[in-house]
């Protein structure tokens, strides 16, 4: 943790310094779970679809390397099922995602990427729900409370984790796929030896707004 932190520093400082890079926004799907580790063994985890809104830059290094970082608002989660009733878990972040970006390019309208780095990511809102399928009587929804302590909170608001992607790059746009693998543990109880972690497969679409050189 302590290390993609530094890292993360480090580039905020290198990365202004560099003139030539290309802005985009960004927008897409979510397809959410998480990895969850207790002393009871596994439970019930089912996907849970949420999404992801905001803006990248994208800095060249080398002729073909880059780093890409920017802000996204992303929606994460996962679902519980039981016979009787369901739980569904949609925490939003604001994403800081810092990749290394490798492109090659097949002519001069088209390209495809790979991608590789970290992101550090902090709650901002979101909500739960427990919607009751015997009945209908007894669900609810109510806003996610975020900290550190199990008396009152849903989740730690810190996040960070490793992103896997790649995509294509054609006139102005941008599609691509990424798998998130958090590796912070955002579960308020884990001194009672509970671990959650975000694991998140997306597809985007970026517009490219600006370049400069």
């Amino acid at each position: 943790m302590k290390k993609i932190l530094a890292l993360f520093i480090f580039l905020c400082f290198v990365i202004p310094s560099i003139n030539a890079q290309t802005i985009r926004a960004k927008g897409g799907l979510n397809v959410n779970t998480i990895s969850l580790r207790s002393p009871y063994g596994n439970e019930s985890i089912n996907n849970h679809i949420g999404f992801h809104l905001g803006g990248t830059i994208d800095i060249p290094i080398f002729e073909k390397l880059s780093i890409e970082s920017g802000l996204l608002v992303s929606q994460k989660g996962f679902r519980e099922v039981y016979s009787e009733e369901e739980f569904r878990y949609s925490p939003v972040y604001l994403d800081i995602p810092t990749v290394g970006k490798y492109k090659y390019e097949l002519n001069n309208t088209f390209s495809v990427y790979g991608t590789l780095g970290i992101y550090l990511g902090f709650g901002i809102g979101g909500f739960t729900r427990k919607i009751d399928t015997f009945q209908g009587i007894n669900s609810y929804k109510k806003p996610i409370i975020w900290g550190r302590s199990h008396y009152n909170a849903d989740f730690k608001a810190a996040d960070a984790g490793i992103i896997l992607g790649g995509g294509i790059e054609f006139n102005v746009f941008q599609v691509g796929i990424s798998h998130t693998i958090g590796v912070a543990n955002i579960s308020p109880y884990g001194m009672a030896g509970y671990k959650l972690a975000n694991r998140v497969f997306s597809l985007s679409l970026g517009y490219k707004l600006s370049e400069s050189n």
